[in-house]
């Protein structure tokens, strides 16, 4: 069990996120001593599972779909999708592969009307093979150890898949998806029917980068931000604002931390989410020391997959102005940490990047200078004429230097979400380009 530990350990705060009571107290702060029954029960949590719902009102030649899931926000999209797909007579059955969070909320879906049959073997490349499949969509965002990559290549030509789609969550798109596309490795990939998006913008990046025709690509409802509609947003705020014990006053940054390894494939710098949190430590700082009649507050949440993240939380100085304060946030769902912030700041290629204004909240897209940093990150993964798009939004800033980020720091305040937009007349939903 020595090397199950040893996995707790590094990823102690993804494996907190899934845990509660004892377990998750010996997770973050003494893995070893766990029981061999705690061990197992925590490992569980980890593991993909595949869910299977069987519409019995549907037709005799319906389809059956496949989705796949794994990161936190894939299950407000894989809801949503649930709830037309189930009540489509055109649908036969729905298997969906997710694992961690994802998993854990989609198995909490189950009720009188939605009910799913939990399979899961030692080999879940064995029982995706076993799935009788017509239609697969796969979730692009996914990391690399999901199970997305072999869907890519194998859902027709291996599953049996009539159709394979792909979804792109909005216009910022991950960091190696050059890599992921590449012109080697789509030469073994199954052929692609459908790349599915919600903004006009994201369209035109899939468009550009995978060379696809009009035809081919669809632009829909943004399931994330319908999610998003429906969250209390007050209640998560001051219940946020509650457990960090941040003041009426305090002006508050969220910081998004992110791993750095992804992004060297596209040159980098190797400890880019440390250098892009030096950044935002100094324009706090900043801030702070030009404003001392306001009081600032940044909270630091580091992303689960992150193996770097204590380096990042080093970078946070022992001794601050007064009217500043660091939080480090390992706590709070990700929804109470987003209302209890004042504004968001991420890199260009973060989901949140084209969230945050949906929430009420400041988008703070990290522009910063130098080689390998944040700007050339923009630079290297958009054209200039998609940039200028981007910057046309204005949905959010792009925070070229410390001075840019303090000028922006002092006048952060929620604000009216920015309206969800809704599919134009003729347009489809999901459930439909998948079942047309």
């Amino acid at each position: 069990m020595e090397g199950a530990h040893h996995f707790l350990h590094k990823r102690k705060e993804e494996s907190a996120i899934l845990q509660s009571g004892a377990i998750r107290e010996k997770i973050l702060h003494d893995p070893e001593s766990l029981s061999d029954t705690e061990l197992e029960e925590a490992l569980e949590k980890f593991e993909t599972k595949i869910f299977t719902y069987t519409n019995p009102n549907a037709d005799t030649d319906a389809k059956r779909i496949l989705l796949e899931g794994s990161q936190p926000y894939s299950f407000g999209l894989i809801s949503e999708l649930l709830k037309e797909l189930v009540h489509n007579s055109q649908c036969k059955e729905v298997t969906v592969i997710a694992e961690g969070v994802t998993a854990e909320k989609i198995a909490a879906l189950q009720d009188d009307t939605l009910t799913f049959n939990e399979s899961t073997t030692d080999s879940i490349l064995t029982d995706i093979g076993e799935i009788p499949t017509d239609i697969c969509l796969v979730f692009m965002e996914e990391p690399e150890n999901s199970p997305l990559l072999p869907l890519l290549y194998s859902a027709k030509s291996v599953i049996g898949a009539e159709k394979l789609f792909v979804y792109f969550n909005g216009p910022y798109l991950q960091s190696n998806f050059k890599e992921r596309f590449s012109t080697e490795k789509r030469k073994n990939m199954d052929e692609i029917d459908g790349a599915i998006t919600n903004t006009d913008l994201g369209a035109a990046v899939v468009k550009g980068e995978l060379g696809l025709p009009d035809e081919k690509v669809f632009v829909t409802d943004n399931l994330s931000i319908n999610e998003i509609a429906r969250q209390p947003k007050e209640k998560l705020r001051t219940e946020g604002r509650r457990k960090l014990g941040l003041g009426d006053e305090e002006i508050t940054l969220l910081y998004l931390g992110f791993p750095s390894k992804p992004t060297e494939s596209i040159g980098m710098d190797p400890d880019l989410n440390v250098r892009t949190f030096e950044e935002t430590v100094s324009g706090a700082l900043l801030a702070a020391t030009q404003n001392s009649d306001k009081s600032f507050a940044v909270i630091v949440r580091a992303h689960p997959r992150d193996p770097h993240k204590d380096e990042m939380f080093n970078v946070i100085p022992t001794e601050t102005p007064d009217n500043l304060r660091f939080i480090i946030d390992n706590q709070l769902t990700y929804e109470e940490a987003a209302y209890a912030a004042d504004g968001i700041i991420s890199h260009a290629l973060s989901t949140e990047a084209g969230l945050a204004s949906y929430r009420g909240r400041s988008s703070l897209i990290c522009a910063f200078e130098g080689k390998g940093l944040t700007a050339d990150l923009l630079h290297n993964s958009y054209s200039p004429t998609l940039i200028e798009q981007m910057k046309s939004t204005n949905t959010s800033s792009f925070i070229e230097s410390k001075e840019a980020l303090a000028t922006i720091f002092v006048d952060l305040k929620p604000f009216e979400p920015k309206e969800i937009p809704h599919r134009s007349e003729g347009s489809q939903s999901i459930a439909e380009i998948l079942l047309s």
